[in-house]
């Protein structure tokens, strides 16, 4: 129930924030359960009223403050993972760019700002070309 969407991130805080999750999951369980406890002990008659809705607010509260914490932690998984599989998806398009022989002019529109060639040397016949990136 509290345990992230199966995505497995090597990175420490991923695994940090995991552990968390986990660790809270289980004290909400307990907490579920000292509110049915709690009940039980006021039908029982062993507290009154007031103090049950005093002790039945505290862990009300406190279940709320965890859930809470669970779901930013687990979106915040989520938005790693996603952030890995967006650098994955990058790192496979520059490999395949390093694979090309030719580049098509659309590409060289896109990475390219300019393209400056000098006047030939006279002595050497040789050109400089400086290529002005966009990147």
């Amino acid at each position: 129930m509290y345990a992230a969407s199966g995505l497995r991130l090597p990175i420490k805080s991923g695994m940090r924030a995991q552990k968390e999750i986990d660790s809270l999951g289980r004290q909400v369980t307990k907490l579920q359960e000292a509110i049915k406890n709690l009940y039980l002990d006021k039908v029982d008659g062993l507290i009154c009223q007031e103090q049950f809705l005093e002790m039945n607010n505290v862990l009300l509260a406190d279940k709320q403050q965890k859930t809470k914490r669970i779901a930013s932690l687990e979106k915040q998984l989520n938005d790693m993972g996603q952030q890995q599989k967006d650098d994955l998806a990058l790192q496979k398009q520059v490999a395949e760019l390093l694979k090309m022989q030719t580049i098509s002019r659309e590409l060289i529109d896109l990475l390219i700002d300019s393209i400056e060639v000098s006047e030939k040397d006279k002595k050497t016949a040789q050109q400089q070309v400086k290529i002005n990136w966009k990147i």
